[in-house]
């Protein structure tokens, strides 16, 4: 009820939005006091019109989508899972778990392309999850770039290290 008070008070508070997504239950709904009833998809779209920067908001209403399903932002682009992903990146490229996740999204030998023009693969994602150092994303990342390497190959870090799949 506070974050819809807030909302009340301040139809723009990105967090509000955003927590309230959090908060409620797969399938659930919120109504608003100015009569609008929400689910966590249009909540986390309300953040980001609130805020374009909190990528946050981008990875939790990626999360929300089934696969090959798009969302309309207010800004009329039409995105999908692997879109918002390279937005939380555009975002905070510090954050490993979006490269992670973004990673994780890729078929084998498919290529994405970041707002910085990177094009990046798979293990490319991963290497660059690893390079974050944090948290529970990094040690996956290197569990999942092992995965992706043949039998004998290394993969070269930012770092100049070079590691092969039993030292990941």
């Amino acid at each position: 009820q506070l974050f819809v008070e807030a909302l009340r008070l301040d139809r723009n508070e990105c967090l509000a939005y955003l927590n309230l997504g959090l908060a409620l239950a797969a399938g659930e709904t919120v109504q608003l006091l100015d009569g609008r009833e929400l689910d966590k998809k249009t909540l986390y779209t309300e953040a980001i019109r609130c805020d374009r920067d909190n990528s946050s908001a981008y990875v939790n209403l990626g999360c929300e989508l089934e696969p090959g399903e798009m969302v309309k932002l207010h800004d009329e682009r039409e995105l999908n899972k692997k879109q918002l992903l390279v937005e939380a990146i555009h975002c905070d490229s510090n954050d490993c778990n979006y490269f992670f996740e973004l990673g994780d999204e890729l078929a084998a030998g498919e290529m994405v392309q970041l707002h910085d023009r990177r094009v990046l693969d798979k293990k490319e994602l991963y290497k660059e999850a690893i390079r974050c150092k944090t948290g529970d994303a990094h040690a996956h990342a290197c569990v999942s770039l092992g995965c992706e390497l043949a039998p004998g190959e290394t993969v070269q870090l930012h770092d100049g290290g070079a590691l092969d799949k039993k030292q990941l």
